[in-house]
């Protein structure tokens, strides 16, 4: 007998989402990234820097390492738009007990001054002969230099570990990060400093100084591999004694378009239709077929972040003249580089529309989906990509559920097209 409620509870074990995977079981294909990381940790002195595409795991590399790094006590901080240098160092010192009754001595040769110098409701003493006197006063956050952050860190052993480090829009208050990377190499400190975002490259993220980029290991998370994506749709299916076809595989991985994101999504709506069918009579197995995966993607564009529906929303669903549209999002889906080129996008628009004619004109509907924050142009030759890379294969969900007939036939034999020749260059 099925015991539903046991697969239902394992379901968000497996599937995760909408939260980080802090089970090294579950995370896939990320052995290299999870190396170097360690490899860095290791290496005295060294700071991290973690980047790439949103939706490709990031976060969960990032808790995969702090459970396989176990020599050390390890912070971890998710940054806001309202953080700042002082208020992320502040709450690091705090959890290492080192932010409480910590003193700095203040050393001030006056030349003669007399009187006292208030500072931070501390007082330090002048006796006016040009000698100086020396008192402890509270360390406040205009003190929060990275060499006193060191000093406040020296003995701790662990990893420092800053993500969403993108939604502190400062270039300053980032900078500060990077001189911090640099003054624990100095102090040749046991803390690394580990920086976490969405972006394309270290001098984005970070802008750091050409003197801090000697002490900075630089990990690029890529899109995952399609065979690495069928792992994670196998091998969660088998944990949860849930038989799935090749078939249907090789679809969730068409349709995830290499983000991790998007395959435990599809496959938690899968399991989560399969409960309910189990539930309700209607099914005996626990198997997912086909009618399951199709009322899977209607449930993962539901459940799609609101971000990504709301912008597809706006640019597509309220225009009605015509599909072209939607096809030539697509179109640029079809296409495992971006940006793409101008007659890429038109010849494939053409074949989903079925017409022999040559290229379909797809200027105007370029320029308005740029225009409504979809996409963006790349250069003055006409190339053009996804402004959010997670948009890809919320376009794919969308396709296929929007199109009809022989479009929805060619639809799928482009998505077969391309995973046999992705399959073969891997």
């Amino acid at each position: 007998m099925i015991n539903i409620e046991k697969v239902e509870k394992e379901l968000y074990e497996v599937f995760v989402p909408a939260t980080p995977i802090a089970d090294p079981y579950l995370l896939k294909g990320r052995e290299g990234v999870l190396s170097n990381i360690k490899a860095a940790y290791l290496r005295k002195g060294s700071g991290v820097v973690v980047f790439g595409d949103r939706g490709v795991g990031k976060s969960s590399i990032i808790k995969v390492a702090k459970q396989i790094i176990t020599d050390g006590d390890h912070y971890y901080h998710s940054a806001s738009s309202q953080d700042s240098f002082d208020s992320i160092m502040l709450s690091c010192l705090d959890n290492y007990n080192v932010s409480q009754s910590i003193t700095e001595k203040v050393m001030t040769k006056t030349g003669g001054i007399k009187g006292g110098l208030s500072f931070f409701g501390s007082e330090v003493g002048v006796d006016g002969t040009g000698s100086s006197s020396v008192k402890s006063v509270s360390i406040g956050e205009s003190m929060l230099t990275p060499q006193v952050i060191c000093k406040r860190l020296q003995g701790i052993k662990g990893m420092v570990i800053i993500d969403d480090f993108e939604t502190i829009s400062s270039k300053e208050e980032r900078r500060k990060f990077s001189d911090l990377i640099k003054k624990l190499s100095d102090n040749d400190s046991s803390i690394t400093l580990v920086i976490v975002g969405i972006s394309k490259s270290l001098d984005e993220l970070l802008d750091a100084h050409q003197s801090s980029q000697r002490s900075i290991s630089e990990v690029k998370v890529e899109r995952l591999p399609n065979s690495e994506i069928q792992k994670i749709i196998v091998d969660g299916m088998s944990k949860l004694k849930i038989r799935i076809g090749d078939e249907l595989v090789s679809e969730i991985v068409q349709i995830s378009a290499n983000f991790p994101y998007y395959t435990h999504l599809i496959c938690e709506g899968c399991v989560r239709v399969l409960i309910d069918q189990i539930r309700s009579g209607e099914s005996k197995e626990l198997v997912i077929n086909a009618k399951v995966l199709r009322k899977s993607i209607k449930y993962s564009i539901e459940n799609a972040k609101h971000t990504i529906s709301s912008t597809y929303t706006n640019a597509i669903l309220r225009k009605k003249s015509s599909d072209r549209f939607m096809f030539t999002l697509f179109a640029i889906a079809m296409n495992q580089e971006e940006p793409v080129k101008y007659n890429q996008i038109s010849n494939m628009v053409s074949k989903l529309e079925q017409k022999n004619e040559g290229l379909t004109n797809v200027s105007h509907y370029l320029f308005t989906l740029c225009s409504d924050g979809i996409l963006e142009r790349v250069g003055r030759a006409g190339y053009y990509k996804y402004k959010d890379p997670l948009m890809k294969a919320y376009v794919i969900l969308m396709t296929k559920e929007d199109s009809k007939g022989n479009a929805l036939k060619i639809v799928n034999a482009m998505l077969d097209d391309v995973r046999k020749r992705l399959d073969n260059l891997e």
